[in-house]
């Protein structure tokens, strides 16, 4: 069975005019909120080295707020919406843990990028942001590039790694990484069923047991 990455990084960000950095006024620890949307349902205990790419973006006092995935030695992708409006030097990348409170490399940032199409009130089309982090990462069994699928992922099934919570009910998130299988859908499905889908740079799955989701 092949399983796949559910990761699309649209490579129209390399188009200058497109392209729009991250910038803002200094804010406090306290305007930084994980996302309502940030979940991972029925997930399961991720071991070290399961997802080498996965990042925690944090603040600079150390709470997290979002994920990411490592694509080259000096970059990784996000959400836009977890980033753009915040200021860099308030943001920090931690590599080479599956632990909130414990283990990892911490890493600052020295750029930020999202697509100038991008607008917050239009559901998830462009919902993506690339950030240069300073030191580079070192690469070893627990810190490698995420691997970029080719082609269409309809019908695929996928992972979805983070610290989303993993109960519907609780708003805590859990100290240690989860995963979940999921399945890709067409965009046909996706449009069917979601409300303000948005085809391009966005990505719907499903699964028996945890419901409809999307995520860039």
């Amino acid at each position: 069975m092949r399983f796949i990455s559910c990761l699309l990084l649209l490579w129209t960000l390399a188009d200058a005019t497109q392209a729009r950095n991250i910038e803002s006024t200094q804010i406090e620890d306290d305007s930084f909120h994980p996302m309502d949307g940030m979940r991972i349902i029925n997930g399961y205990n991720a071991g070290l080295g399961w997802f080498p790419h996965q990042v925690s973006l944090r603040t600079s006092q150390g709470s997290h707020f979002c994920g990411g995935s490592i694509i080259s030695q000096d970059w990784i992708v996000t959400a836009a919406h977890c980033v753009v409006g915040q200021y860099l030097s308030q943001m920090r990348v931690v590599s080479g843990t599956i632990s909130l409170t414990s283990g990892g490399t911490i890493h600052t940032l020295t750029a930020g990028y999202y697509n100038g199409n991008y607008n917050p009130s239009s559901a998830f089309a462009y919902d993506y942001a690339v950030l240069r982090v300073s030191p580079p990462f070192t690469f070893n069994s627990y810190v490698q590039p995420i691997q970029l699928g080719s082609g269409s992922a309809n019908g695929l099934n996928c992972y979805a790694s983070g610290w989303g919570r993993n109960d519907q009910s609780n708003n805590n998130l859990p100290s240690n990484l989860q995963y979940a299988w999921l399945q890709a859908l067409t965009d046909n499905d996706c449009r069917a069923q979601i409300s303000g889908y948005a085809q391009i740079g966005a990505l719907s799955t499903w699964s028996a047991n945890k419901g409809l989701s999307a995520a860039v």
